[in-house]
């Protein structure tokens, strides 16, 4: 089942119970042994900055959807994301030979020790407690759903999909789970499917950096993108469909194998 963007202030409540809806007849009608919810985080930082970093694009990355996001933070700390809505010190610099985005003097100052700075600190509060009302109806039709996937005996996978146009990055990674786990209150049932996005043609060149490369999904990806209808608008091929849900499903092994060996305490 399709989701939506999930950590954005704008997203309808209509919209939550419209998967809630979905997910619920389908597991209750339907008999499913699994049940995937795709979760995109992409709009989220669309009302966080301004034009002024989208013209920040090198050329060679120019010329796709202006709402999506060219900026990579495999390298760059939480603390460096808060800083950038309160300071303008830090300037993005672009390394063409990784295709990465960096911030100096936000990686100078970690190495120095130096943590956030007072509003840096309010930032971060204000991400923490973010459990406000208006993520109300997102918890509970996340609850309903996971009640109703319990009564039906049904295996439920929430499979995010990244937020960068051009990577999935760390930061994506780091702050989503966390999210989940906050808001949420899940642990290994989310399931981050590493170097996949349904909104970009080329962005597989992070999975060589991913800690995710354990999965099977890199050669899907790469494979799968070849089979594009249109650039931009998530429209797949039947012959990519298909691959998709077999990688889906290799990368739900491997992601069920790894959560059974933490568990086991190894």
């Amino acid at each position: 089942i399709y989701g939506f963007p999930f950590f954005n202030y704008t997203v309808p409540t209509e919209n939550w119970a419209g998967m809630e809806f979905r997910a619920r007849w389908l597991m209750e009608h339907c008999d499913p042994g699994l049940v995937v919810l795709t979760l995109d985080p992409l709009t989220f930082r669309v009302e966080s900055y301004t034009d002024d970093y989208l013209r920040l694009d090198p050329p060679e990355m120019t010329g796709r959807n202006p709402l999506l996001y060219r900026l990579d933070y495999l390298r760059t700390p939480m603390s460096s994301i808060l800083r950038l809505e309160s300071s303008r010190d830090d300037r993005f610099q672009y390394d063409a030979d990784t295709g990465h985005w960096s911030i100096p003097a936000s990686e100078h100052a970690r190495a120095a020790g130096r943590g956030l700075d007072e509003k840096g600190r309010c930032g971060a509060r204000r991400l923490r407690g973010d459990k406000a009302p208006r993520f109300r109806p997102q918890i509970e039709s996340m609850e309903a759903i996971k009640d109703t996937a319990r009564q039906t005996g049904t295996d439920l996978l929430w499979a995010v999909t990244p937020l960068s146009s051009t990577y999935q990055n760390r930061f994506d990674i780091e702050f989503y789970r966390g999210w989940a786990l906050q808001m949420l209150g899940v642990t290994e049932e989310f399931l981050f499917l590493a170097g996949y996005n349904p909104f970009t043609t080329d962005g597989t060149a992070y999975w060589e950096y991913s800690h995710f490369r354990y999965t099977a999904a890199g050669p899907f990806i790469r494979e799968s993108l070849k089979h594009r209808d249109t650039a931009l608008n998530g429209v797949w091929t039947q012959g990519a469909a298909e691959d998709f849900a077999a990688a889906l499903t290799a990368n739900y092994a491997a992601h069920r194998a790894r959560c059974a060996k933490k568990t086991k305490g190894s």
